[in-house]
């Protein structure tokens, strides 16, 4: 297994569209200076705060470093 440590960041914009009052998520991992994943979508479901649009930000950029961790492990 590797020493490779990675770097994200995460955002969310919290009922930006004015239609269906879903947020926007946008996420990018870094390794070595490098960006190799990334994504920016609308959420799947309509948060009722911005601590809420954040939250859900942050749990796709994790779920994101789990799987990036075990393809560095395999």
């Amino acid at each position: 297994m590797g020493n490779n440590l990675f770097e994200a960041y995460a955002d969310a914009n919290w009922a930006d569209n004015s239609t269906d009052l879903r947020s926007f998520t946008g996420y990018v991992v870094k390794s070595g200076g490098a960006a190799i994943s990334w994504e920016s979508r609308k959420q799947r479901t309509v948060a009722l705060s911005t601590t809420e649009s954040e939250f859900y930000a942050l749990s796709n950029v994790a779920g994101e470093i789990m799987f990036l961790m075990n393809v560095q492990e395999e």
